[in-house]
């Protein structure tokens, strides 16, 4: 996955373990940004304080990890941003090259993380010269590429 130029530590916060719920990110696995599929708590036991179980699903890659914390710990969570940016060029067919709202380039965007139905729709607008609008998440300096837009813009 490219990487930005911020250190990974930028694109996280700390949160307690217990304040997370159903949807939330979390990290797992040190540097797995996920969402949190599923929670199971522990009762509190002779020698600890009550920890909760976490299941997510990498919202780069699609993969499931667990990770297991007490509850009054912190976490780390990874900030998550979706965005639509402009396609500039696909190159090699597998990598596109896209414009930054602050119109910094970022290349080496992989198509490979998107849906077949994904891939043909920006292939097809691509190849007929219309421009459009590339739905992208991004965390933790990974990018995967989300879905697709006709760019309508130029109609206001």
């Amino acid at each position: 996955m490219p990487q930005t130029n911020q250190s990974q530590e930028h694109n996280t916060y700390p949160e307690q373990a217990s304040k997370l719920k159903l949807g939330h990110h979390i990290v797992l696995q040190k540097k797995h940004p996920c969402v949190i599929k599923a929670t199971k708590k522990s009762k509190p036991g002779k020698h600890g304080a009550t920890k909760t179980r976490f299941f997510g699903v990498d919202i780069i890659t699609g993969k499931r990890y667990e990770g297991f914390f007490p509850t009054t710990s912190m976490v780390t969570v990874p900030i998550v941003d979706r965005l639509e940016l402009p396609l500039l060029n696909i190159e090699d067919e597998d990598y596109l090259t896209l414009l930054n709202d602050d119109n910094s380039v970022l290349n080496n965007v992989p198509l490979d993380g998107a849906s077949d139905e994904v891939i043909d729709q920006i292939n097809e607008y691509f190849d007929h010269g219309e421009e459009c609008i590339i739905k992208v998440v991004r965390s933790m300096g990974m990018v995967k590429v989300i879905g697709v837009k006709k760019d309508r813009s130029f109609l206001q």
